[in-house]
C-alpha cells in the first residue's frame, strides 16, 4: 500500500491553515517581513541565496542571458546551471546557519520552495513541502503495529495471502488492512493541520472532505453492477425507440457498395426521426446524446474484413434565442467539428447522488463559449459519468459510461437522482424526466429528456436547444490489410428546436479514393 499512500498523503502539504487564501508571494512576504527583516545578517544571506536562485532557475532572463553569454554548447549550458543550483543550496545552507530549528522548518514551508520557482515565473510549480515519504511510512508502520499487529498473529497468515500485484485489493494481507486503518487516521489528523495541495498551478486549499484526497473507494448512490449498453461501434445493436435507425445489408460487388456510399439517402439517417423519438408507451423524448457506429464485416481469404463503415453522432447545447443563428453559423463555417461536443467534464470524485449540489463539483464547467471568431455562450445538456470497477471497488461487476443531465438540466427541470438502481433522474413527485435507456435496455448509450417538460423549461427560460448532427459513411475492400478504398461521405447539419417543432437540414461532401486505393478496391472484391 505504500504507493497509494505516498500519493495521497502527499497532497497535505506543511503549508498551515493560516495560509488558506493567500498566494505564495503573500505567504513569502508575511513570513520575510517577521523572520529575515530585523535581522541585518539574515537580509544579506538571504539576498546571496535570492542572487543565486535566479540564476539556477531556468526560466529566468538572468539565467538564460548568463548561461547563453558563456555557454558553447547544450552540455556546458546543463552543466553551468548544475554549477549554480550546488552554489544555490550552498547559499540555503548557510543562511539556515542563521536560524533556529523551528525558523529552518518555517523557511521551508513559506519561502524556499517559492525562491525556487514562483518568485522568477508565476506558472512555475509551488513546490509546496508535503508530508510524503519517510515520515509518513514510518508513522503508519508504527500505527499498525500499535493498533494490534503483530509477526506472532498473523506474519503466516500474510505470506500465505498473496495477491497479483500491488493494485489488486481483492485478497488483502492482515497487515496491509491495518496499514490502511493507520492511513485514515493519519490523513484525518493531517486533516486538521494542513491545506491540501490541488493541481500543478491553483493554490491550495482548506480541507473539506475525503473527495479532495482520493480516498473515496465506492458509491454507495450507484446500486447496479453493470449496464446492458453497447460500445458506439458495435455490429449488432438493431434499432431501438430512443435510435430508430438501423443498416440491413448484403454482401455487394465494389460497385455497388460505391453507389451506396454516393448515394445521400440510403443508410443515411433522418436527423429529425432520431431526435424526436417516441418510446413503447407513447411518451415522446428529445435525444441530446448519442453514438451510433456499424460497420459490416465479410470474409476475405480466412479473414474478416470490412466493407462498409458507417457512424452518425448527435450533441446538443442550451443557447439563448438571441444567439441561435450565430451559432449556427459557427457550426456551418468551422473547420471542425471538435468544439461543438459541448459535455460538461465531471471529476470522478463526488457521488452520483451528489450531483451537481455537492461542493466536490463546484469545477465543473457551467457555461463556455463557442466559435473560432464570433464565439457564442452555450451551456451542455449532458455530462459524462464513468463508472469503473478498480482499485478497492468490487460492487462493480462491469465498467460502463452514464451519461447525466449537466448543470443547466438538473437546475433547469429540478431534477434529483431518482434512485440508484435505474440512474434515471426525475423531479421531487418521481416524474422521471431524464434518462439513459441503455442502462436497462440494450442499445447505445444515449441521453434522452421529456419533450413536453423541456419545452417548458425552454420557454421559461428564453433558450432553445441546438443540435449538432454529424455522421459518415464509407466503402471498404480489396485485399485484408491492403490500401483499397471506395470513399467516403460526410454530412453534418444543426437542428434547433423552437419549442414546438425541430428544424435544420444537412450538407454534404465526399472524400475520394486515390487511383491506387480505387484500382485495389475494385480488383479484389
Amino acid at each position: 500500500a505504500r504507493y497509494e499512500i505516498d500519493s495521497r498523503a502527499g497532497r497535505f502539504l506543511l503549508l498551515p491553515l493560516d495560509a488558506h487564501g493567500q498566494s505564495m508571494r503573500e505567504i513569502y512576504e508575511s513570513w520575510y517581513a517577521q523572520a529575515v527583516a530585523p535581522h541585518p545578517e539574515r537580509v544579506a544571506a538571504l539576498q546571496r541565496v535570492i542572487e543565486l536562485a535566479c540564476l539556477a532557475y531556468p526560466g529566468s532572463i538572468a539565467s538564460n542571458f548568463v548561461m547563453i553569454r558563456f555557454a558553447d554548447s547544450v552540455e556546458d549550458l546543463d552543466e553551468d546551471r548544475c554549477v549554480s543550483e550546488g552554489e544555490r543550496d550552498e547559499a540555503i545552507g548557510a543562511f539556515e546557519g542563521l536560524l533556529n530549528e523551528s525558523e529552518i522548518q518555517d523557511f521551508r514551508v513559506r519561502a524556499a520552495g517559492f525562491i525556487r520557482g514562483q518568485m522568477w515565473d508565476d506558472r512555475a510549480p509551488a513546490w509546496h513541502p508535503t508530508y510524503a515519504g519517510e515520515r509518513s511510512r514510518h508513522w503508519i508502520a508504527w500505527r499498525a503495529h500499535e493498533l494490534g499487529w503483530t509477526q506472532e498473529r498473523f506474519a503466516d497468515f500474510d505470506r500465505r495471502a498473496t495477491s497479483p500485484g500491488r493494485m489488486e485489493h481483492r485478497l488483502e494481507r492482515i497487515g496491509k488492512k491495518y496499514q490502511w486503518i493507520a492511513f485514515h487516521e493519519l490523513m484525518g489528523r493531517l486533516s486538521d493541520i494542513a491545506l491540501v495541495d490541488r493541481s500543478f498551478r491553483e493554490e491550495p486549499e482548506v480541507y473539506q472532505g475525503p473527495w479532495q484526497v482520493d480516498t473515496r473507494e465506492m458509491d454507495p448512490t450507484i446500486l447496479v453492477t453493470r449496464t446492458t449498453q453497447e460500445k458506439w461501434y458495435s455490429d449488432r445493436t438493431g434499432a431501438t425507440w430512443w435510435s430508430p435507425h438501423t443498416s440491413r445489408w448484403r454482401d455487394d460487388p465494389p460497385e455497388a457498395r460505391i453507389a451506396w456510399m454516393q448515394d445521400q439517402s440510403w443508410d443515411v439517417p433522418d436527423p429529425i426521426a432520431q431526435l424526436d423519438v417516441t418510446d413503447p408507451h407513447g411518451k415522446r423524448w428529445l435525444v441530446l446524446d448519442i453514438n451510433v457506429g456499424r460497420n459490416q464485416w465479410v470474409m476475405v481469404d480466412g479473414e474478416r474484413t470490412i466493407h462498409r463503415m458507417t457512424w452518425h453522432k448527435i450533441r446538443s447545447a442550451l443557447v439563448s434565442r438571441d444567439d441561435v443563428s450565430r451559432l449556427e453559423t459557427n457550426f456551418r463555417n468551422a473547420r471542425n467539428d471538435h468544439m461543438f461536443d459541448p459535455r460538461t467534464e465531471v471529476r470522478g470524485d463526488g457521488y452520483l447522488g451528489e450531483y451537481p449540489w455537492h461542493p466536490a463539483f463546484n469545477d465543473i464547467d457551467r457555461e463556455w463559449a463557442i466559435g473560432d471568431n464570433d464565439s457564442v455562450p452555450i451551456q451542455a445538456t449532458v455530462a459524462d459519468w464513468f463508472v469503473e470497477r478498480s482499485g478497492h471497488n468490487y460492487s462493480i461487476e462491469d465498467s460502463f459510461n452514464l451519461m447525466i443531465p449537466a448543470p443547466a438540466v438538473m437546475w433547469g427541470l429540478r431534477l434529483r437522482l431518482a434512485e440508484g438502481r435505474s440512474l434515471s433522474y426525475a423531479t421531487l413527485d418521481g416524474r422521471v424526466l431524464f434518462k439513459d435507456p441503455s442502462e436497462i435496455e440494450p442499445g447505445f448509450s444515449a441521453a434522452v429528456v421529456d419533450r413536453d417538460a423541456m419545452r417548458a423549461f425552454l420557454d421559461a427560460e428564453g433558450l432553445e436547444i441546438v443540435w449538432f448532427f454529424t455522421g459518415e459513411k464509407s466503402a471498404h475492400g480489396g485485399r485484408p490489410h491492403g490500401r483499397g478504398w471506395g470513399g467516403e461521405l460526410r454530412y453534418r447539419g444543426s437542428y434547433r428546436f423552437n419549442g414546438g417543432s425541430i428544424v435544420g437540414s444537412l450538407n454534404f461532401d465526399r472524400a475520394e479514393p486515390s487511383r491506387e486505393q480505387l484500382k485495389e478496391f475494385l480488383t479484389h472484391p
